[in-house]
């Protein structure tokens, strides 16, 4: 059977849908089930939109062709849809996570995201139990908390499925803090703590959407660096085939002959075409190798269960431990392990490069400075943040005056009260910057810009 690892698969299910979404429930629609919703919701957001102007891996300046966290997103639908048909799961369910999956990140790539983690964690105003800053967890504050749907504007975030909202949180590692059998701590403890409460709410929605979206992060990341890397001149076309050529084991019948062509006809063929015949090559390779370990994988685990229909799995659902089936959507051993040595060398020629490093100094003081300012005057915030502020500190006003006047009433009497809100507010604001925008702000506050 085509294994599908959720309940609400598609639109016309009678089961029960209560307790399925983060907020509220909602009726259900005939012409679309509850993860299509999700996508769109994702979608038009503010946050996915923001991505388009936000680093991958390579400053955004250097020109017109450079990835974005928003081309980036769009890869790894293309590759997780491309895996969830093959392997018969949801491609609704699919799409939203990987739509979603990098709203959290920063301006400036991992830099930035390592800034506001170090900046938060040394700030003596917040609280420990509310330290913390992860892109992939920063994203459900930012769809369960800081975004306003127009569905339910009277309610705060956008009210995602908890299934989309676990893709989105486990696309990348977290690590769960274990007791002495090794076994994550009840309720949920992370090195993040501001986000404890909204992983505690999801921990039982996971699925093999979620992984597959995962791994094709993982393979969406291989890809274009690889075509960086060659873009601008970090590696040749002979080590580059080189590497690749250890993959020979892996390689299927048209990689073999792609590979051959590559091999035979590298000092002839223009870039582009060098370029998407390499990137098909590894895509190709990887994708066949994931879909079929999986498939094995799935058949050993529905033996293993005796699943042979939706419902068996749901009966057996609650009882599984993580180790059961976090390990099924997987790429095989052998291209694991030569994945592995292959992303040191990307690692080592790409990502740690001058032309990658170069920019993070910048990128580093321009958000420790943004945070100084905003910090020291927030007055200089604008009207979003401070109404979210308001919100989460239970001011019941529109009218911005009003809210700074208790900022400045309560920072008068030097009370802490609510401080570290307004901190958190503060570092959403520039954790959501686009790379630009950041640019711009940081010369309005220390530069000549009005």
């Amino acid at each position: 059977m085509a294994f599908n690892s959720n309940f609400v698969s598609t639109p016309n299910n009678k089961l029960q849908l209560t307790n399925l979404r983060w907020g509220h429930d909602e009726k259900s629609q005939l012409h679309r089930n509850p993860f299509s919703k999700d996508r769109d919701r994702i979608l038009y957001s503010k946050s996915f939109l923001r991505l388009r102007g936000k680093t991958q891996v390579f400053m955004l300046q250097r020109n017109d062709y450079i990835r974005t966290r928003l081309t980036h997103s769009l890869e790894v639908n293309q590759l997780a849809k491309s895996i969830a048909s093959a392997l018969g799961q949801n491609m609704d369910l699919v799409e939203a996570i990987a739509l979603g999956h990098d709203v959290g990140h920063t301006p400036f790539g991992h830099v930035g995201e390592r800034e506001l983690k170090k900046l938060i964690s040394d700030d003596i105003k917040i609280p420990d139990g509310e330290k913390g800053f992860k892109h992939n967890l920063q994203a459900l504050r930012l769809f369960c908390t800081l975004e306003k749907g127009a569905d339910f504007p009277q309610y705060d975030g956008l009210n995602l499925t908890k299934y989309t909202l676990w893709g989105i949180a486990h696309h990348s590692s977290i690590n769960y803090k274990v007791d002495a059998t090794g076994n994550p701590v009840q309720p949920l403890e992370t090195d993040h703590p501001i986000y404890d409460a909204y992983l505690n709410a999801i921990k039982d929605y996971w699925s093999f959407e979620g992984y597959i979206v995962g791994l094709a992060d993982e393979i969406a990341q291989r890809h274009h660096d690889i075509e960086d890397g060659l873009r601008y001149g970090m590696i040749n076309r002979e080590e580059l085939l080189a590497q690749i050529e250890k993959f020979l084991p892996c390689f299927g019948l048209e990689e073999k002959a792609c590979f051959t062509r590559l091999k035979k006809e590298q000092k002839i063929l223009e870039e582009p075409v060098f370029n998407s015949l390499f990137s098909r090559l590894v895509i190709n390779m990887y994708i066949t190798d994931v879909v079929n370990n999986t498939k094995s994988n799935f058949k050993q685990f529905e033996d293993k269960y005796e699943i042979n229909t939706q419902m068996n799995f749901q009966e057996i659902r609650p009882t599984l431990h993580r180790s059961d089936y976090e390990d099924c959507v997987a790429l095989s051993p052998k291209l694991h392990t030569l994945d592995v040595e292959f992303q040191k060398f990307l690692k080592t020629r790409i990502l740690m490069s001058y032309q990658a490093q170069a920019m993070d100094g910048k990128a580093e003081y321009i958000i420790r400075k943004l945070y100084d300012a905003l910090r020291d005057n927030p007055y200089q915030l604008p009207d979003t943040s401070i109404f979210s502020y308001a919100r989460l500190t239970g001011i019941n006003t529109h009218e911005r005056a009003e809210v700074l006047e208790e900022i400045h009433g309560r920072r008068d009497k030097k009370d802490d009260t609510n401080e570290n809100v307004l901190r958190r507010c503060i570092v959403d604001y520039i954790g959501g910057m686009t790379d630009q925008y950041a640019y711009n702000e940081f010369d309005r506050l220390y530069g000549t810009k009005v």
